[in-house]
């Protein structure tokens, strides 16, 4: 098997971009993220996501759009680690990929509280970590088919 540095490259960036867009997210004040969530269940993407998805908390919609948005940018970092470990590893089988992007999935979503706890209006809390990590786990489960194809075709 050979190492392609094109895609290890491009999925390293990928993996890097959306760790920047967790942190800018992370970075707004509690207004500034009630707000976000608030123009995104106006939207028509965000009352389709609200229809289709359970309530996750019992809270409100405000509460369950921001916790959805935080299995999704969770959900890509897992896949894009993934797939940049994949090509660092030269698995066939990704278990060493999947497990170091849990850990690193996992170790930026504490990383990613504590962050929030100097931010205006916002709090760290593990069950935070705890919903970033169902997201890390369906991005890993979508890797397991991508993965196989890229063997399938080697």
């Amino acid at each position: 098997m050979k190492r392609n540095r094109v895609r290890m490259a491009a999925y390293g960036v990928l993996t890097v971009a959306v760790m920047v867009m967790i942190f800018a997210f992370s970075g707004q004040d509690g207004e500034e993220s009630g707000s976000l969530s608030r123009w995104l269940m106006e939207t028509a993407f965000g009352r389709a996501l609200l229809a289709i998805l359970p309530p996750l908390t019992g809270e409100g919609a405000s509460l369950d759009i921001r916790k959805y948005a935080h299995m999704g940018e969770y959900c890509l970092l897992a896949l894009f680690s993934t797939l940049f470990f994949v090509e660092v590893f030269l698995e066939k089988l990704p278990k060493r990929a999947l497990g170091s992007s849990l850990l690193l999935s996992f170790v930026y979503a504490c990383t990613d509280e504590f962050h929030q706890t100097f931010i205006a209006g916002r709090s760290g809390r593990f069950s935070d970590v705890c919903v970033d990590l169902a997201g890390v786990l369906f991005g890993l489960l979508l890797t397991l088919p991508v993965c196989r194809m890229r063997k399938e075709k080697r």
